[in-house]
């Protein structure tokens, strides 16, 4: 994803052997594990990008609780072959206000706020996104799969 401080961003994905730009039609841009330029079939009206497109549609205010309650919403955790598979990581970049605010583990209620003048200063390096979370939370109990929200494990385990 390519940003500037006035809200303007591109994605740029890599699909059928070129890159694909595609720019933003709105002041919030939401990205999931989806090629954007190239959906796939399966990729119905209730998947994680087409569910978060809508939500975000209809917040009145970009506050960082209402878009992380966006992205509580479309991350996933479920069980997958017997581990415990979810989205790992989740951002939300407040250009205007240059900030940087980081989740681990759908850890929505304590996000990791970052200074983005501060991190840029310190040049270019690379940080692992688990070195920043000494002490992650485990994931809540639950499933969550690709195109529905989460169900409680019932009490056979799955």
């Amino acid at each position: 994803m390519l940003v500037d401080a006035t809200g303007d961003s591109a994605f740029l994905e890599w699909a059928d052997g070129e890159v694909k730009v595609i720019r933003s039609s709105g002041p919030t841009q939401i990205m999931t594990n989806t090629l954007i330029s190239k959906p796939s079939p399966s990729e119905g009206p209730n998947s994680r990008l087409y569910r978060g497109r809508r939500m975000l549609a209809e917040v009145k205010e970009a506050s960082l609780a209402n878009v992380g309650s966006v992205l509580k919403e479309i991350s996933i955790h479920a069980h997958y072959k017997g581990d415990e598979v979810g989205s790992v990581e989740s951002v939300v970049f407040d250009l205007t206000g240059r900030k940087v605010h980081l989740y681990y583990k759908r850890d929505f209620d304590l996000p990791l706020t970052l200074d983005l003048d501060e991190e840029i200063a310190k040049g270019p390096r690379t940080v692992e996104f688990r070195t920043l979370f000494p002490n992650p939370v485990p994931f809540e109990p639950g499933e969550r799969y690709e195109d529905a929200p989460v169900a409680p494990k019932t009490s056979s385990g799955k």
